[in-house]
């Protein structure tokens, strides 16, 4: 659909705005509130996979040097909404061992990727990203797909779950303004399944979208995020000079 020029160029403005709004977002919240958090579990889970699509897309030999850490981040992505919607809506939340669990998949995943791919001559290798380029899926991309579409539906319903009862219970036991400190994270989590159901849509519909769609919407949801945590934090200054104009 588009030239190896016009890929190029679209993942170096997806990858380099990311990048900006994370650190925009850093400074601005000094990772407190989740918004800075909630930036780095974006960056974090998708950067490696742009690079890789993008060293793929252009034949490199440095294409597996982010292909292994892509393939464990992607899957990751799920496992790490889970823990920041819980964090975001219950403060006594910690980490345990059993906070490991959740990483059993994305291990599968990279082993997977490493099994498949590091017994290759670095010929093999060539001729496989020439395949994937043609729209061959290989035993990685399937088993990170397969595994990241099912942890996708499956976190997103125990997240929506889970913050539609914590939610209701904010609203009941805390004031407005601490109601409003959890209340841009809804929008976040909405916005970012929407964007999650565009991306699986997509892929299944054609596999290479992967190239130049996700960098797309990935800096979409970037802005996005950066707009609602600056609306969050402008609203009560709105509120009280509509008030005082009263």
């Amino acid at each position: 659909m588009f030239s190896e020029q016009t890929i190029f160029i679209i993942n170096v403005a997806g990858i380099s705005f990311m990048v900006i709004m994370l650190a925009v977002l850093a400074a601005a919240t000094r990772m407190k509130g989740g918004a800075g958090w909630a930036a780095m579990i974006i960056v974090l889970s998708t950067l490696s996979g742009h690079i890789s699509n993008l060293l793929r897309d252009l034949g490199s030999d440095a294409f597996l040097l982010f292909q292994y850490p892509s393939s464990f981040l992607a899957v990751l992505l799920m496992p790490a909404l889970w823990f920041f919607a819980r964090k975001q809506f219950d403060k006594s939340f910690r980490f345990t061992a059993r906070s490991l669990l959740h990483t059993i998949l994305p291990f599968v995943s990279l082993f997977t990727t490493i099994i498949y791919y590091a017994p290759m001559t670095a010929e093999q290798i060539e001729a496989e990203i020439a395949l994937t380029k043609a729209g061959y899926e290989n035993l990685p991309k399937v088993a990170m797909n397969t595994i990241g579409f099912a942890l996708f539906f499956t976190y997103f319903i125990a997240i929506f779950i889970y913050v539609r009862k914590r939610n209701q219970y904010f609203k009941d036991n805390y004031s407005d303004s601490d109601y409003l400190n959890v209340r841009w994270t809804i929008k976040f989590l909405v916005s970012f399944f929407i964007i999650f159901c565009v991306v699986v849509a997509a892929i299944i519909i054609n596999p290479r979208t992967d190239s130049w769609l996700c960098p797309i919407l990935n800096s979409a949801g970037m802005a996005y995020l950066v707009y609602i945590v600056v609306f969050h934090s402008t609203a009560p200054f709105i509120k009280f000079a509509r008030c005082a104009r009263r």
